[in-house]
């Protein structure tokens, strides 16, 4: 984490006069583990992927890498990297979902101008450098020519001279040269943009008339390249400038040091006001005791026509390096500072944006006796002129997907304020049936974050979301998006009847399919219905569940309790979810079994029967008894539970009376058998159970 800050910067005294505003407060002061130190900050705000803060410079965790960081809201690394050992990085410019890195490279023989291009998710695309064989040539500022070339401002230092000139170089969009340009009159160029009349403005350091010292310089080049205003702007010792912003064509804020004030063996933070023609219009000298320099400058918005400027002032006698922000009027008025305290660590901002919040983003480098990044994000801008949206907020109640079986359901939000004081803050609830909301139902305006809906319909089922707006027409969605709620009036599921098998009549096999209407839940129709068959003999009840349709095939064996009984009750219960509702079939039914089911003759066991088999249960051999009312042609077979015949005891003619005979099933399986009696048109059957 970074130091203390505070609001007033002591030893800048004239500012702390001049300041006459609040500022925001620091919301975020974060130092990165890694060793290295930031240059740039770039925010990207459009509902992209490539959304978030990007903060780049030099990587110092091997030699010098060219280095980006990803971070969220909160300021924690979404991802880190780190590309080459002889990279020094400077600037980012940003089109699409990649960024450009700008600086130059010492891995050739000379320094060498150096790109390297990324994408959002922080992989590398590309890289190219380019530059003299004989010369030393330094990147410091990039921008967008057009769209299908990057303006490339530094330095060139000539391989027969110790003294530097400018450098501009146009490049196409694959890294190739297009056109290169040197600037006698300036040592470097910090800063290069480029008019929406198409002429090219740099900004950076000149050797001053005499040739002594350094001054601020200025040009305005054509689109070519060929510079036709040129202006310089100091004192008489050094001034070194590191940033300007161009907030229109009347106002340009340059912001570096000089010595030329006070005593000269101290830098102090110049600023200095100029328009398009390079009119001084206003400057200001701003320090204290010790070495102090604004090293990064902003146009807040617009509509401010104000400036937020960053850079380091040092602690008197001690002379550590602390990073500050300060806040300009167009006026040359400064509204507020806030700062850095720290007396053992050494920090400095070396950029600093706005957000679409007001909200001030600064990056730079903080000495815990290494060097790391370091990055602070304050809050909203107190005295910003600009109308601001509500701030965020959330749904509470009720959650996503809830249910109710009530009419009445209450919707609740999280308060939320706007920043600009005296705003008055209202809220609708929209309701719509998907979450286009392209026609949603609004309710509102709403002073208070709940209300109360009273749907009398069978059915409610909607998305909703709330929203914030001011009376200035600022609107505020809730972070949420929208959740879905959904109401039904609870009635029951409708009638339905039982179909087969009919009512009271026997079932001559040892399975049978069971089948019933479909059940219908008028509340909701595309919802499944779900079936429970129940069987009941006395007190005794089994179900099979889960059944998804009106029909289901029942084995007897599989339910003991059945299979040894003569009558069995059934009946269906249908179940449905929304809401949690049961309703029985319009019948219960019965049938009898078909272990005491014979066919239409009506036979006593004196007559025509199969006696009862002994023993049974039997382990390997059974006795069965039959008895014949007359002599004739009869079978007697045995078959397993699938129907397939295991042996025939009996198949030929026998005389009327009782009989046994003896079946060995010692080669056969354990389980359940049918022995079956057929005898003309009598059929008789009983059940055997082999357990071995």
């Amino acid at each position: 984490m970074g130091g203390k800050f505070t609001s007033l910067l002591g030893l800048l005294s004239l500012c702390a006069l001049l300041a006459h505003a609040d500022p925001p407060t620091v919301l975020i002061n974060e130092t990165y583990t890694d060793r290295g130190e930031f240059y740039h900050i770039t925010l990207i705000e459009q509902d992209t992927s490539a959304n978030g803060v990007y903060l780049s410079g030099i990587g110092l965790q091997q030699l010098f890498q060219a280095y980006v960081v990803k971070v969220d809201t909160a300021g924690d690394p979404i991802w880190s990297r780190q590309w080459g050992t002889t990279n020094f990085i400077y600037d980012c410019i940003w089109r699409g979902s990649s960024g450009k890195l700008v600086g130059y490279t010492t891995e050739n023989s000379t320094p060498d101008y150096k790109i390297v291009q990324f994408n959002s998710s922080g992989t590398l695309e590309d890289q190219w450098d380019f530059g003299g064989n004989t010369r030393a040539d330094r990147g410091s500022s990039a921008a967008y020519y057009d769209s299908s070339y990057v303006m490339v401002a530094g330095s060139v230092t000539p391989g027969d001279s110790s003294a530097t000139d400018g450098s501009l170089v146009l490049i196409d969009n694959s890294g190739a040269v297009e056109w290169s340009r040197t600037y006698h009159e300036s040592a470097s160029i910090r800063r290069v943009i480029r008019h929406e009349d198409g002429d090219i403005v740099l900004y950076g350091t000149a050797d001053s008339v005499a040739g002594r010292n350094r001054d601020f310089w200025f040009g305005v080049a054509d689109s070519a390249g060929a510079v036709h205003i040129s202006r310089r702007f100091g004192g008489s010792h050094v001034e070194e400038l590191f940033d300007a912003a161009r907030l229109n064509s009347s106002l340009t804020l340059l912001i570096g040091l000089t010595r030329s004030f006070g005593d000269s063996t101290k830098t102090d933070i110049f600023v200095l006001a100029t328009n398009d023609n390079g009119d001084s219009l206003w400057s200001d000298v701003l320090g204290g005791s010790e070495n102090d320099a604004g090293l990064c400058v902003r146009p807040v918005a617009d509509r401010d026509s104000g400036f937020v400027i960053g850079g380091y002032w040092s602690e008197e006698l001690l002379g550590t390096r602390n990073a500050f922000l300060m806040k300009y009027g167009q006026d040359f008025d400064s509204l507020w500072t806030i700062t850095q305290y720290d007396t053992a660590n050494a920090s400095e901002f070396r950029d600093v944006e706005v957000d679409s919040l007001y909200r001030y983003h600064a990056a730079g480098i903080r000495n815990t006796g290494l060097p790391h990044g370091y990055y602070v994000v304050t809050s909203v801008d107190p005295s910003a002129p600009l109308q601001h949206y509500p701030n965020p907020f959330s749904l509470l109640t009720p959650e996503d997907n809830s249910f109710f079986t009530v009419d009445t359901i209450r919707f609740r939000w999280e308060t939320t304020t706007d920043p600009d004081p005296g705003d008055q803050i209202a809220y609708a609830l929209l309701l719509d049936t998907d979450t286009l909301f392209d026609n949603p139902q609004a309710i509102g305006p709403l002073q208070q974050p709940t209300t109360l809906i009273t749907r009398p319909d069978d059915i409610f089922d909607r998305y909703w979301r709330v929203v914030a707006q001011d009376q200035h027409g600022n609107l505020t969605v809730c972070t949420d998006r929208h959740r879905h709620v959904r109401k039904i009036r609870p009635d029951s599921t409708r009638a339905f009847d039982l179909l087969a098998p009919p009512n009271g009549e026997p079932i001559p096999t040892p399975a049978a399919t069971f089948m019933w209407e479909q059940a219908i839940d008028p509340d909701s129709a595309d919802e499944q219905v779900l079936y429970c068959l129940f069987f009941q003999v006395g007190d005794s009840v089994s179900l099979i569940d889960t059944l998804y349709d009106t029909t289901a095939t029942v084995n007897f064996t599989d339910h003991p309790f059945i299979h040894q009984s003569d009558t069995v009750q059934w009946w269906v219960v249908a179940d449905s979810d929304y809401p949690q509702m049961t309703r029985n079939s319009t019948q219960t039914w019965t049938f009898v079994n078909w272990n005491t089911s014979v066919d239409g003759h009506d036979l006593t066991a004196t007559e025509f029967a199969l006696l009862p088999a002994y023993p049974n249960p039997f382990n390997a051999t059974v006795n069965l008894r039959f008895a014949l009312a007359r002599g004739g042609d009869s079978e007697l077979r045995v078959y397993d539970v699938t129907g397939r015949e295991t042996a025939t005891l009996v198949s030929g003619y026998y005389e009327p009376g009782e009989h046994v005979v003896q079946w060995d099933g010692s080669g056969a399986a354990s389980g359940v058998y049918f022995a079956r009696l057929v005898q003309g048109g009598n059929v008789a059957m009983q059940k055997l159970l082999m357990i071995k």
